[in-house]
């Protein structure tokens, strides 16, 4: 039977309504409740694909991260250059006993010049003198410091360190610069005879390669430990001994035109030409041939003898 009771009064529909309409409709419980654990489990799912791909994201960059060696010869030459640099402040014995021989040889040369016979104890100043002044401006080059524009090592800065003519270059307007305060020596009369300069450039050159490829592969220091640990610090000493390959060197993948990708710029580069590859060859075993001479010739770094200093002169001066 039909319920006819409705509210008497428009008073009591509205009360009813606000009623209904506070505890809702009865179709209508739980919906709301569907509705966000069904968006939950969507969000959820989402959060779980993003993090899938942040994932991918930081393994492909951990990636980039292990093959990418664009800073490594940028660190290598400023911690090089700041162990060199203090061997030579700290005028260490290392760095003197190997010093006695190319001094005795350049005395040779002053008289064969025509020079006034100079001081040994001289000779060994104004060699230490050039060679600091060479090194701290190659230091200074390669600091941040000092340099803010700095993001890549330059092939002239490193040849001036470790190509022969850059080298020689190098010590004529270094020895114009220095203060003539020797005795026994004019560094001007030096850089002024032709001779004297090459013969003198010519022995500290192959000194500088000695030293610093030495400390390379023996220093004890911190500095010659981190030097040894870097991943690609075989393709720096090859560069050391033939810095002509420099600019065959791809910094980014870490490896040397031709064993790279074949398709970039230095794989591609004017400066591979037909006989590369017999080049990059004849640089390893240049630096093969220093270091196992090393191993073998100076196990103990406190035990340098003039006979193994004149070996070893004799080796780069011939074979390098």
């Amino acid at each position: 039977m039909l319920n006819t009771n409705y509210p008497s009064s428009s008073g009591e529909s509205q009360s009813q309504a606000i009623h209904v309409m506070q505890r809702g409709f009865p179709f209508q419980q739980g919906f709301p409740n569907q509705k966000t654990n069904f968006q939950i489990q969507k969000d959820k799912k989402s959060l779980h694909e993003d993090n899938d791909d942040t994932k991918i994201k930081t393994e492909e960059e951990e990636e980039a991260e292990r093959t990418n060696f664009s800073k490594e010869f940028l660190k290598f030459s400023r911690k090089l250059a700041n162990l060199v640099t203090h061997h030579l402040q700290k005028r260490s014995d290392i760095l003197m006993s190997l010093l006695t021989l190319p001094a005795q040889i350049t005395e040779y040369f002053f008289l064969l010049g025509g020079l006034n016979r100079p001081n040994k104890l001289e000779i060994v100043s104004l060699q230490i003198c050039c060679l600091e002044k060479l090194w701290n401006g190659f230091k200074e080059t390669m600091s941040y410091s000092k340099n803010k524009k700095i993001c890549i090592v330059k092939s002239e800065d490193w040849c001036r360190l470790y190509s022969l003519q850059e080298f020689k270059d190098a010590m004529k307007e270094i020895l114009t610069e220095v203060d003539p305060t020797y005795l026994t020596i004019d560094p001007r009369l030096v850089s002024a005879s032709e001779l004297v300069l090459d013969l003198f450039s010519r022995v500290l050159f192959y000194f500088n390669l000695m030293f610093s490829f030495m400390m390379v592969v023996k220093d004890s220091s911190v500095k010659g430990e981190y030097l040894r640990k870097l991943k690609t610090i075989e393709n720096f000493l090859v560069i050391m001994v033939s810095p002509d390959l420099y600019k065959n060197y791809n910094h980014r993948s870490g490896k040397f035109a031709l064993e790279c990708c074949g398709k970039c710029k230095v794989c591609r580069s004017k400066y591979v030409t037909p006989s590369f590859t017999l080049q990059l060859e004849r640089g390893r075993a240049k630096s093969d041939l220093l270091k196992t001479f090393i191993a073998i010739t100076f196990p103990d770094m406190n035990e340098i003898s003039e006979e193994k200093v004149f070996h070893f002169f004799g080796v780069v001066a011939n074979y390098i």
